[in-house]
């Protein structure tokens, strides 16, 4: 029926192009969930023809591990057979992985490629405020209330058309708390304004009796060139008296906040923002790196270009990150190479002090018992594993965060670059440690490999090889470091404590 229809279109609308539902970002990412379970069927599909094709008739690839000896002359079978089968589908075995390897390589280039393509179509059909807008690099650092009115007049000259305003971006990292406080001062006093004059939905009124969207403070007064407002600040005078009718409400001292601003430094960088989109690609053509003739200069000694960085080109104003563009690139570089130290550090640190009396105590245990802990110590194990996991989080996103970068798309890409390795290499560290416990566990029983050598005695992959007992082992470790440590209980928290 016509409900059934609506539901089935809507559907195909989070996967497919035309008119997706919350954008292109939403297709995209429900793409992405729905061809990771093609991934995962094909993947499956590929893992049963590879166990039929080795073992016809018999099946074992797809049997083992299901049976359970419950007698020591059950497990003395089961082990001769799991031995057999493991030397005689151990070609079988790698194949698969392999093939499952290429193919998955493969198909996400693919698939990076497909979206990739499919995002710029989409893109270029929807016009976006950096559209408008462009980044021009090379102005010398300069300060004073007259640095954003002076290079809006340069660029109209240069143009020969009226821009809609400038934005400079500032170096104020260091006084970013200062700023920000002052901020929230003067928006605290529109809001104030506003209830005074009993228009909660409408643009507040100032005392003077203006339209507060061309009356601001010292702070949002900032903004007038962007926003293509000509009007007056609130004057010193009419702060000063309101901050003596309200003691218990302070806001800003004009003075002291339009000192802070006029120490301010620019950077080399600044915005222009056009009417129109043609206005825009006309600027970029004038300040274009190859453009032919005489280069366009600031001051008469400053050769002025625009940005051509991805960045520039391709992030919206609100993921412009502006406090960070006064910091140099060697104090990024600096600030890369420590979040990454850090990480590492984090994973060292928690792998000595929690993976490693974690697998002594267990290790202790069960040669002292002989029997393997109950569910307390296997919940702690997965507890372990999450709390680990979430430290290398919080780690890769402090590193991402502090190195500098102009843009969240930028930072983002790090976190994610960050995250993976990191990812890598405490998996690689819990394997290790897991090994180790693993095979003091075994020789304190007196277990040996399959043709009688010491477990202390042999490598990682010969102990992997000769040794059923630790292929067992290992086998069901990585089962609890997968589920229910990574696949449920994380994302089961994440909801709880995120909702509360």
């Amino acid at each position: 029926d016509g409900a059934r229809l609506y539901q089935w279109q809507s559907l195909r609308e989070l996967c497919e192009d035309g008119q997706p539902i919350g954008g292109p970002t939403m297709l995209l990412h429900f793409n992405y969930q729905f061809m990771v379970m093609i991934w995962a069927a094909v993947g499956g599909f590929l893992w049963l023809v590879v166990a039929l094709w080795a073992d016809w008739g018999n099946w074992g690839l797809l049997t083992h591990g299901l049976s359970v000896a419950t007698t020591p002359i059950e497990l003395c079978k089961q082990k001769e057979t799991l031995n057999e089968d493991y030397k005689a589908h151990l070609q079988g075995k790698l194949t698969f992985i392999g093939l499952l390897y290429v193919f998955t390589v493969l198909f996400s280039l693919g698939l990076a490629i497909w979206h990739q393509k499919m995002f710029t179509e989409m893109d270029s059909k929807i016009q976006r405020m950096r559209d408008f807008a462009l980044c021009l690099k090379g102005f010398p650092a300069e300060s004073g209330a007259d640095v954003e009115e002076n290079r809006l007049d340069w660029v109209t000259q240069v143009c020969g058309f009226d821009p809609v305003g400038v934005s400079v971006c500032w170096d104020f990292g260091g006084n970013q708390a200062a700023i920000n406080t002052a901020a929230a001062k003067e928006l605290d006093y529109w809001l104030d304004e506003s209830r005074k004059a009993g228009e909660e939905t409408s643009m507040p009124t100032a005392p003077s009796g203006k339209s507060c969207g061309s009356c601001y403070g010292p702070i949002l007064s900032m903004d007038n060139l962007m926003m293509g407002c000509k009007g007056t600040s609130i004057s010193k005078e009419t702060q000063v008296a309101v901050n003596n009718d309200n003691p218990e409400q302070t806001y800003n001292d004009p003075s002291e906040v339009e000192a802070l601003l006029n120490d301010l430094c620019s950077t080399s960088h600044m915005y222009v923002v056009f009417n129109t989109i043609e206005d825009r690609q006309r600027a970029a053509t004038l300040f274009a790196r190859d453009a032919k003739g005489t280069r366009h200069k600031y001051k008469e000694n400053y050769v002025i270009v625009a940005a051509s960085g991805i960045g520039y080109l391709t992030s919206e104003p609100d993921t412009i990150l502006w406090h960070n563009f006064g910091i140099p690139k060697d104090r990024k570089i600096v600030s890369l190479i420590k979040g990454i130290a850090g990480i590492f550090i984090v994973i060292l640190v928690w792998g000595v002090c929690a993976y490693g009396p974690y697998g002594w105590y267990i290790a202790s245990s069960y040669s002292a018992l002989g029997v393997s802990p109950g569910f307390m110590y296997e919940f702690a194990f997965s507890m372990i594993v999450i709390i680990g996991n979430q430290l290398v989080y919080i780690s890769c996103e402090n590193a991402s965060t502090t190195v500098g970068f102009r843009f969240q798309g930028h930072e983002q890409a790090a976190y994610v670059c960050l995250y993976t390795a990191a990812v890598l290499v405490n998996l690689i560290v819990d394997i290790f440690i897991i090994f180790l416990t693993q095979r003091s566990m075994m020789d304190s029983l007196g277990l040996r490999a399959d043709d009688g050598s010491d477990l202390m005695e042999l490598s990682f992959v010969n102990l992997f090889m000769e040794s059923y007992y630790i292929r067992a082992a290992l086998g069901y470790k990585f089962f609890m470091y997968n589920f229910p440590s990574c696949f449920i209980l994380p994302f089961m928290f994440e909801a709880i404590f995120t909702v509360v």
